[in-house]
Order: structure tokens, then C-alpha cells, then sequence
């Protein structure tokens, strides 16, 4: 069956305690989009995962049947969100049947959608926190040295 490798991820939520004893698994939210190649049919599915302790957990699931639609659960523009919340957007995975959620983490799984995945979706939010991290310390940094000179200037 055709499928496309295209995979769009958004991280939405994070969540960590790094004083070294965690209460609560460390587990982040992330939208991943899955399209068809561009086809009669096209479109494709948009999953709502969570990543808890590198493993994953589907959330939810919404079918788009068209590529139009796709982009829209993608986009952040108001008319997007606009008509993306308008739409039946899915169950919760936790109300559908067992087997039918069986056979999905196996198409799933079939794809590299899965533990793995979850890891190294987990692994690339640290470093990209991190990158950010480190960014916003280079700002600081400047601005400092910057409103240092301002004040002995003045």
C-alpha cells in the first residue's frame, strides 16, 4: 500500500522534573500527521500521541480524506483552526474496540511508528530544548553586555 514517509510531528506539551527523582514518567504530547501519496483518495490520518517514558500512547486518531483537509490539521491560521474544530476530529482511542485498536498499532508499528519512534521523537525534543536552551542564554548574554555599555555610556 502505497504511504507516504512524510511524517509531520509537533511537539505540544512538555513535561519534566530534573531534580533527579521523579513522582510522575516523563511523557510529552505530539501531533503526527500521516499522508497518503497524492492520490484519488489522499488525505490521511492525524494521530494524537503521547510519548511516556519512550514509550508510545495513541490518544486520538481523526481521517482526512483529502490533502486539503491534511494541510488544515496541520495549519495554525484562524480559518484553519476554524474549520479543523468544526469537523468531527475522532475517538478517543480508549473508546474504540480493542481488536480495531490492535490492528492499528500493527499498520502503525508496520510504518516505525512506534516505541522507537517514540524514543527518538523524546530524544530530538530534549536536544531541541536544549539548542533553545542554550539560545536563550546567548540573548541573555548579549543584552547584558549591551545594557552594560548603555549604562556606563550614560
Amino acid at each position: 500500500e502505497p504511504f507516504s514517509k512524510k511524517l509531520q510531528c509537533r511537539i505540544e506539551k512538555t513535561y519534566r522534573q530534573d531534580d533527579g527523582e521523579r513522582e510522575e514518567p516523563e511523557h510529552f504530547t505530539f501531533t503526527l500527521l500521516i499522508a497518503k501519496p497524492q492520490t484519488a483518495v489522499g488525505g490521511g490520518l492525524e494521530l494524537t500521541c503521547t510519548s511516556v517514558d519512550n514509550e508510545l500512547v495513541v490518544d486520538a486518531i481523526a481521517i482526512h480524506t483529502s490533502h486539503e483537509a491534511l494541510e488544515n490539521a496541520w495549519g495554525r491560521m484562524p480559518e484553519t483552526i476554524a474549520r479543523r474544530d468544526q469537523s468531527y476530529r475522532g475517538p478517543m482511542m480508549k473508546e474504540l474496540d480493542e481488536d480495531f485498536m490492535d490492528e492499528l498499532l500493527a499498520y502503525l508499528d508496520e510504518r516505525g511508528i512506534n516505541h522507537a519512534f517514540a524514543e527518538y521523537i523524546q530524544t530530538q525534543a530534549h536536544w531541541t530544548e536544549q539548542e533553545e536552551y542554550l539560545n536563550f542564554l546567548k540573548c541573555v548574554r548579549e543584552f547584558a553586555d549591551i545594557s552594560g555599555d548603555d549604562v556606563k555610556r550614560a
